[in-house]
C-alpha cells in the first residue's frame, strides 16, 4: 500500500508541477498552425476557453499557456471541484488543503521558482495524496480526476467530462 501511495504521489507531483496528464495525446493535424494564428487569444484564454476547444488542440493549448494561467487553471479547477460535488466535512477541509496550497504558490508553474520550495511543495503533495488514499479511502481515479487532468470531476469515482472526439481510423493490425 505505502508503495503505491508513493508513485501516486509522485505522478501528482510531476502532474502538477510540470503538466503532465496522461501519456497519450491526441493532437489535431493543425493544431500547430492553430496555435500560430491564436496567439493572442491563448495569451487571454481561460479556462472555460480552452474547455470549448476541440479535443486535438487542447493539450498542445495547454502547453503554450503562462505560468500563471497554468496556476489559474488548476486553482479553478480544484475550487469547481470542491464547490461542485457533495463532500463530507473532512473530504471538503482535505480538498481546502490543496487549494490553499495554490493560494500560497502563485509561482507554482514559473520556471524560475524556488528548488527549496519545489521540495517542501513535493513533500505536502506526497502527505496530501497519502492522506486522501488512507484515511479518505480515495481512489487514484478520484485523485487524478481531482488535481491532474484537465478536465471537470463529474463524480467522486474521477468520471471526466468528455469533450469531442476526432474521428481516429481504426489500423488493422493484422495487415
Amino acid at each position: 500500500m505505502k508503495k503505491s501511495i508513493f508513485y501516486i504521489a509522485l505522478f501528482l507531483c510531476s502532474s502538477v508541477l510540470i503538466q503532465a496528464q496522461c501519456l497519450i495525446r491526441i493532437v489535431a493535424p493543425d493544431a500547430e498552425d492553430w496555435i500560430e494564428n491564436n496567439r493572442e487569444k491563448i495569451a487571454k484564454m481561460t479556462r472555460p476557453e480552452w474547455q470549448e476547444l476541440g479535443e486535438g488542440y487542447k493539450w498542445r493549448v495547454f502547453i503554450e499557456l503562462s505560468a500563471q494561467q497554468k496556476h489559474d487553471f488548476f486553482r479553478l479547477k480544484i475550487a469547481q471541484v470542491r464547490d461542485s460535488l457533495e463532500w463530507n466535512k473532512e473530504e471538503k477541509e482535505h480538498i481546502e488543503k490543496i487549494y490553499q496550497l495554490f493560494l500560497d504558490n502563485p509561482d507554482m508553474y514559473s520556471e524560475e521558482r524556488d528548488e527549496k520550495k519545489f521540495a517542501e511543495i513535493n513533500e505536502f503533495l506526497n502527505k496530501w495524496v497519502a492522506d486522501a488514499m488512507e484515511k479518505l479511502k480515495w481512489s487514484p481515479q478520484l485523485i487524478q480526476g481531482m488535481v491532474m487532468d484537465c478536465e471537470d470531476l463529474l463524480d467522486k469515482e474521477g468520471t471526466l467530462r468528455v469533450t469531442t472526439t476526432l474521428n481516429i481510423k481504426k489500423i488493422d493490425l493484422k495487415e
